[in-house]
């Protein structure tokens, strides 16, 4: 898609153009994207308005690093870790909005609140 010269998610893998038919504004792929923001990044809206949300991450450490963004009607919320393989553990900053409330969980359960801050963690 990206070699295409493609701004959004086409219809195919091929991206653009690759037959005239094919859509160059389509779904079909976009799931994937959600399953970044929601899984790796585990940014959930949990109440309309993004008033509150449960960032519940899957740390992926084949993956390495990943920073995940949702640009809300209330500011931007961020869920970033960054592997360090010696010590096999993960530092994991969160940004949460003027606003929202957020549930943090760790991957043993461990719940914390944030809001209107950014904070580090080491998981």
């Amino acid at each position: 898609m990206l070699g295409t010269g493609a701004t959004t998610t086409t219809e195919t893998w091929n991206g653009m153009y690759a037959h005239s038919f094919e859509s160059a504004n389509h779904y079909a792929f976009g799931n994937v994207a959600r399953w970044f923001f929601e899984y790796l990044g585990g940014i959930n809206i949990t109440s309309a308005g993004f008033e509150s949300v449960t960032i519940k991450p899957y740390f992926f450490k084949e993956l390495g690093d990943l920073k995940a963004e949702y640009n809300s009607r209330r500011g931007l919320i961020v869920s970033e870790w960054k592997y360090n393989e010696s010590t096999d553990t993960y530092e994991w900053t969160v940004t949460v909005p003027e606003g929202v409330e957020a549930k943090l969980v760790t991957p043993d359960g461990t719940e914390f609140s944030l809001t209107n801050a950014t904070e580090t963690y080491v998981v």
